[in-house]
């Protein structure tokens, strides 16, 4: 589990105003264009005090080998968890996802290809940890 932004602040280095506050999405970083007390235009340094974080968790969700065909691999996707979904399911466990299956920009995968590629995510809305026992 890491701390992600959810709303930020920042302090201009030139005349110390706190500007903001700054709501971040999932996707880009928002930063402010200039200082409104003394109209600098950088630089900015987050102000740790008063910004606001999240937790956030990347799992990797798997078929379960058992219910799968013989000889085939079993298909993974990544799901994005925030806040109170974090730390629900741990390795192993038979889960429920729902959520919205988006794409995301993976910088790593253009320097292989040496063109744009996206991989695609799946951001969860709600988990169900289902009972073994069934």
């Amino acid at each position: 589990v890491l701390p992600q932004l959810s709303i930020v602040k920042y302090d201009c280095n030139k005349c110390g105003f706190v500007i903001g506050p700054f709501v971040q999405s999932q996707n880009s970083e928002v930063k402010p264009g200039s200082c409104p007390e003394c109209q600098s235009t950088g630089p900015f340094m987050i102000n740790m005090e008063q910004t606001l974080y999240r937790n956030y968790q990347k799992i990797t969700l798997q078929e379960s080998p058992g219910r799968i065909p013989a000889g085939r691999i079993p298909r993974s996707k990544d799901c994005i968890m925030l806040a109170d979904l974090c730390d629900r399911c741990k390795p192993g466990d038979e889960i429920d996802v729902t959520g919205t299956y988006t794409n995301s920009y993976d910088g790593s995968l253009n320097t292989e290809n040496g063109f744009p590629v996206f991989a695609t995510v799946i951001l969860a809305n709600h988990l169900i940890v289902k009972d073994c026992k069934q």
